[in-house]
């Protein structure tokens, strides 16, 4: 299965690249997140995200138990941007990368509502140059396996690729939603505003970005239109960061496809013949077999993971942009405009008394918007309350009141109102407390 892996990434019996696109790699990620802290602090979001709320929602099987003291939390992030720093030393960026890997992923799990797609594609970049051959003094000159490039320009290509799957569907391409609706909220931009008043726009760059995400992958490992195919990147995401509010992304995306160029030749001073770094130098010799063939091992399982796990919604049954049943992790970006009502009641059991808790009360507006649609958070908050309210009342039962709009259509009904959410539920099991379409 190895062999037919690296086969597959086109691997087998390449000669030995240039670590230059890796190293630029870990140094503009550094760049990246350290400009992303910054605005978090900047900005007093870190305020607003992680010591205003009282509650913290978790994911399954990775509850850290939302975030630590505000002393600690400030100390985190400073910890993030010095380490961010130290990434862009040669001498230093192993340890710092480690650093930064730890605490960003430790950051991304305080709170289950500020997930980001883009920020999971930094956690695995981040992951994989802790233990890639791009540190060090020297590290610009070296010569690396040529499936290191391959695995990173892969788990680039699974971003575009899964993408465009996703688009794949009757909203997005037969009737151009959810980025008509967009668009139309846009139609004062000079230039490209007349054009999003035509009933067609939003249909036409519906498909333009299922084409996009669907080919731009092939056309960047050709060398004849790789540069055609980087000047789109370059259209496609900073249009995007004007249209829309989606962070750091488009940036993110713009830096890291530039590993898809030939980053070869000599620096002024480096002599290739007698260093032998040039193009056609051979396989490097540095490392044992033994640990050859476990790196191509764990390229094989991160490999099948990257295929897994983005598909795993299709085991589900139902409408995944509905049941949230393997959302998250599969690179559905963009998708859908999804927006919900929540209120639970609240039945005493020894009883029969009935009343209505508001989750406003407790969280904040972004957390209430983010878990009304998603039933696994409903049902977790569920629990919360169940928690704190058996203290006052003894056992209680908890029903979800919700309603859901999902790419402009009809509100209708989300959860089975007679569904007691205090109901243990399997994890990674279908959600069984769904209304009935």
């Amino acid at each position: 299965m190895t062999k037919g892996i690296l086969t597959l990434l086109n691997t087998s019996g390449r000669p030995d690249v240039s670590s230059r696109s890796l190293v630029f790699l870990r140094i503009y990620i550094a760049c990246i997140i350290f400009i992303s802290t910054y605005r978090t602090w900047a900005n007093d979001w870190i305020q607003e995200l992680y010591l205003r709320p009282t509650y913290f929602f978790s994911y399954p099987f990775l509850d850290v138990g939302g975030p630590p003291s505000e002393l600690l939390i400030y100390l985190v992030f400073g910890l993030i941007a010095l380490g961010c720093v130290g990434m862009m030393i040669h001498r230093l960026s192993r340890p710092a990368t480690i650093l930064v890997t730890i605490l960003f992923i430790y950051v991304q799990l305080w709170d289950a509502t500020t997930y980001l797609n883009h920020y999971v594609l930094v956690c695995l970049l981040l992951l994989y140059l802790c233990f890639a051959p791009v540190h060090g003094r020297g590290c610009w000159q070296r010569r690396i396996p040529f499936e290191w490039l391959s695995f990173f320009r892969f788990q680039i290509a699974c971003v575009y690729i899964f993408a465009a799957l996703a688009k794949f569907q009757y909203d997005w391409l037969i009737l151009g939603e959810p980025l008509s609706m967009w668009l139309r909220a846009r139609n004062d931009i000079p230039i490209l505003g007349a054009f999003f008043k035509r009933p067609y726009a939003g249909l036409v760059l519906s498909w333009c970005g299922f084409i996009y995400d669907l080919t731009i992958v092939f056309f960047l490992l050709h060398r004849r239109t790789r540069i055609f195919a980087y000047l789109a990147v370059i259209v496609f995401h900073v249009l995007t960061s004007i249209l829309f509010n989606i962070g750091m992304f488009p940036w993110i995306m713009i830096g890291v496809t530039l590993i898809f160029f030939k980053w070869e030749g000599s620096l002024p001073g480096q002599d290739r013949d007698r260093t032998g770094t040039g193009p056609g130098h051979a396989r490097n010799t540095l490392g044992s077999r033994p640990a050859h063939q476990i790196r191509d091992k764990v390229f094989t399982l991160f490999v099948i993971l990257n295929l897994l796990i983005p598909m795993r919604h299709y085991f589900y049954p139902g409408d995944v942009m509905w049941n949230e049943d393997g959302m998250r992790l599969s690179w559905k970006v963009m998708l859908r405009e999804k927006y919900g009502s929540l209120k639970y009641q609240i039945v005493r059991q020894k009883d029969g008394h009935r009343f209505f808790v508001d989750p406003m009360n407790e969280l904040t507006w972004r957390q209430t918007n983010e878990m009304a649609t998603r039933p696994l958070m409903i049902q977790q908050y569920a629990h919360h309350l169940k928690k704190n309210l058996t203290h006052k009342h003894g056992l209680v039962s908890i029903y979800a009141d919700s309603y859901v709009t999902l790419n402009g259509q009809p509100s209708r009904r989300f959860i089975n109102p007679n569904f007691d959410l205090t109901q243990k539920i399997q994890d990674y099991a279908p959600t069984p407390f769904l209304a009935a379409p």
